[in-house]
């Protein structure tokens, strides 16, 4: 399973400008199984103090670890996380908006497609027409 998150974080992380920074993030044990949580659950309604919890540092010294070396907030990077999930659902499966939204972290297929066109510049409708 290691080995499936680590290519997708590279995947994800390629056209980024500062590769350095995402190699100091998978070298912190920590921040690697944060990453690592989040690659494995972007549906889980993850909070800074339950991801703090689940890799063992207080909500605040997590927060500032894996900004300063992901380069973003956990919660953006865990949103544009779940955007490249939809788009792959997507392009490739039948699922209805609700049921991609579901699998990729929000309640509603309303909130889901606001934000996938703020991130995407386009709505989740177009963009499978604009992909089939």
């Amino acid at each position: 399973m290691t080995e499936v998150v680590l290519v997708e974080l590279i995947r994800i992380n390629f056209g980024r400008g500062d590769r350095s920074r995402f190699v100091l993030a998978l070298s912190d044990k920590r921040i690697a199984k944060a990453l690592q949580h989040l690659h494995n659950g972007p549906h889980i309604a993850w909070t800074l103090e339950n991801m703090g919890q689940e890799i063992g540092m207080s909500r605040a010294a997590f927060a500032k670890r894996f900004k300063e070396l992901v380069g973003q907030p956990m919660f953006e990077y865990l949103t544009m996380l779940r955007v490249q999930r939809a788009r792959e659902l997507l392009q490739d499966t039948k699922l209805t908006l609700y049921e991609v939204a579901s699998r990729v972290g929000y309640e509603s297929d309303l909130a889901f497609a606001k934000t996938f066109k703020k991130h995407t510049g386009t709505t989740p409708t177009r963009f499978r027409k604009q992909e089939s």
